[in-house]
């Protein structure tokens, strides 16, 4: 649609595959449209919106449509969490607002559409609502609300919106001077690493009080810092300064990749491990079980919200805590999503480096599926 123009294409292309997306290397989307947003993975969205691009002259009419992207989805799906934070959680719904340059420069706009906003269908097939709720949850909800915090997949799904209402987030609370405290380690370069500080309570209940995340600008949350095993350790000692904790207190857990000998100038595994130099800035690192499947077990024995059985009011907080400030604890954790090959663990394709230190944690001090109820107030669980 141009001055002069003599044809306009539209193309029904396919990436089935993430290499396939170099099929357009030389291509101009003058207007990128997509169905099904989270099935495509992150890097196959971000590679294709560098093909939305316009080399003739746009008419004023059209100025603020070309180039252009306009996408739909349902919640779930491998880039799940890529598209909540970039579409979903960017601006409130309806609201027009100019993405940062580094993400494109294009103005976006979340629509929320829900079943009611299609009236041709409620007309035509007025049963269909029928055919929804007969999902077992979190189906049901995730497809009749369009839930972005409930969705198909989700391997840590609560129906009762855990986050929100169950106790599972507080405001920062001070360390209580004669609790155990654990710090839990995933190594990352290339991917971030995480680092994750606990307190336990008399209930053996883990408070989540701090956090150090090495990844890159929000922009690339999933790219590491590529930081030395010196420059890590260098970091936890301030972070243990910023936060009041004395240096030889908490007990530090770590994956097995830490106590590995790293490749050196002579090729193979002559250097020093991660935990060697670590040890070095006065930082002892103890390793964590990597039990995946017991991990993920743990994990929801540790979510697991105590209510009245008449009331359904929460009678107790829940086996893990988490503070307000830990981000990166609330911004990964609620949307991890099942291994397509195994549903009993997490995918790991997706930014799970938080939760696989958290995984030491709730190892190290476990909980049954069904546990002796907590105490119910707050003053006294701590130490």
């Amino acid at each position: 649609p141009h001055a002069g123009a003599k044809d306009s294409y539209l193309h029904m292309v396919a990436c089935n595959n993430e290499k396939d997306v170099f099929n357009f290397q030389s291509s101009e989307f003058h207007i990128l449209l997509i169905d099904e947003l989270t099935t495509f993975t992150e890097f196959q969205i971000r590679y294709l919106l560098g093909r939305v691009r316009c080399s003739m002259p746009i008419p004023a009419d059209y100025a603020h449509k070309i180039p252009g992207f306009y996408a739909a989805s349902n919640p779930g799906g491998i880039s799940h969490q890529f598209v909540k934070r970039r579409f979903i959680d960017f601006a409130k719904p309806f609201k027009i607002k100019r993405a940062p340059r580094d993400q494109g420069g294009l103005y976006r706009q979340y629509i929320p559409a829900l079943l009611a906003d299609n009236p041709t269908l409620a007309l035509n097939d007025p049963t269909y609502i029928d055919r929804l709720d007969q999902y077992p949850e979190p189906y049901r909800t995730a497809y009749k609300e369009g839930r972005w915090d409930i969705f198909i997949g989700q391997i840590l799904a609560f129906v009762d919106d855990y986050w929100d209402r169950g106790g599972h987030l507080t405001k920062p609370l001070p360390i209580p001077e004669t609790a155990p405290m654990l710090m839990t380690y995933d190594w990352g370069s290339g991917k971030p690493y995480s680092v994750g500080w606990w307190w336990i309570d008399n209930d053996n209940r883990l408070w989540r009080c701090g956090e150090l995340y090495g990844a890159m600008p929000a922009a690339t949350p999933n790219i590491g810092i590529h930081q030395s095993d010196d420059e890590v350790a260098e970091r936890i000692i301030e972070r243990e300064k910023e936060l009041g904790i004395e240096k030889g207190r908490p007990f530090r857990l770590a994956g097995p990749d830490c106590f590995a000998k790293r490749p050196d100038m002579q090729g193979g595994g002559q250097g020093p491990s991660t935990a060697e130099v670590f040890v070095k800035h006065g930082l002892t690192l103890h390793p964590g079980d990597n039990h995946r499947l017991q991990g993920i077990r743990q994990f929801h024995n540790r979510l697991r919200i105590f209510r009245d059985k008449k009331t359904q009011e929460i009678t107790a907080p829940p086996m893990m805590v988490v503070y307000d400030t830990c981000e990166d604890f609330r911004r990964t954790i609620p949307v991890l999503q099942a291994d397509p090959h195994n549903n009993e663990d997490v995918d790991t394709r997706m930014e799970d480096h938080v939760y696989d230190e958290t995984r030491f944690a709730v190892m190290l001090r476990d909980v049954k599926a069904v546990a002796k109820r907590p105490h119910s107030k707050l003053e006294r669980v701590a130490v």
